[in-house]
Order: structure tokens, then sequence, then C-alpha cells
């Protein structure tokens, strides 16, 4: 997307790739040894540091307030589309609560960014929980209880 010109895209897909690579390590499908000289907190991003600059150039602001938007109510109905799908004896299950949880606070976080008119940094969060939720939905961890179309299943 970016060496097309397109960084809303760019930026939407770093953070939900992001969100997928991140779901990966903490699910124990990715070592982090896999990634030579990167700090383990590298893959797991704080909601207070996992920030960017707000200088989108202002002719690609229309794309962002759209794609922003678009993504926060995606996001808001993936959610409330999916249950955990481990018995609740399993430790998936508790796995499967943290990654609703951790989502839930991305939203809420975008929520905020979008409230202060922070739109390249709601995107990122959006699009980061979407990307950690669609893999978590994809590896199993959830089911899918309605609005399929949402997930890359």
């Amino acid at each position: 997307f970016v060496s097309g010109g397109d960084l809303v895209n760019g930026h939407a897909s770093y953070a939900y790739g992001f969100g997928w690579l991140d779901l990966g390590i903490k699910a124990g499908l990715i070592g982090i040894e896999c990634v030579p000289s990167a700090p383990e907190s590298a893959f797991s991003p704080d909601l207070t540091v996992f920030e960017f600059e707000e200088d989108m150039p202002a002719e690609l602001f229309d794309k962002l307030f759209e794609k922003t938007n678009r993504y926060q109510r995606m996001l808001t109905a993936a959610l409330s589309s999916v249950k955990t799908a481990p018995d609740i004896e399993s430790p998936l299950h508790k796995f499967a609560e943290s990654i609703a949880e951790i989502t839930g606070d991305y939203l809420d976080s975008g929520r905020e960014h979008l409230a202060a008119e922070r739109y390249v940094n709601a995107l990122a969060h959006f699009s980061y929980g979407y990307g950690l939720l669609d893999g978590a939905v994809r590896c199993g961890h959830f089911i899918i209880t309605g609005n399929r179309d949402l997930f890359t299943v």
C-alpha cells in the first residue's frame, strides 16, 4: 500500500498485521527467538506506547476519517460476534478471555483517540485489536456467533 501511495491502508495494514503477529507470539505459535535481537516487549505493545505521530498528509484526511470510523464499527461488531471456544476448565479458555479483554482495551483506547481527533492512532488501535481478534478466531480460540463476513475464516 505504502509504495503505491496509500498511506492510510498501509498504516491500517501494519497495525492489523502486528495484531496477528502478536497473537501468534502470545499463543506460542511463533517463538521470539525467530526474531534476532528483538526484545520481548516489542511484541506486546503497551497501550501507552503504541502510538504514532499524527502526520498523515492533509489530502488523505477524508480517507483516514472514513476508515477509522469504519474500523471502529467493524471491531465493535466483531467483538460482539464471538464467544470463547475452549472449555471453561481448559487453560485455553483463560487465554481466549485475555485476548477478548485486550481487544476490548484496544477498542476503548481507539475510541479515546477518536474522541480526541487523533485519527492515526485511533486507526492503529482499532486495526491492531481487529487483527488480534481475527487471528484468535482463525486459531480456534473463538466461535463466530454472528457476522461471519467480518472474519478471515
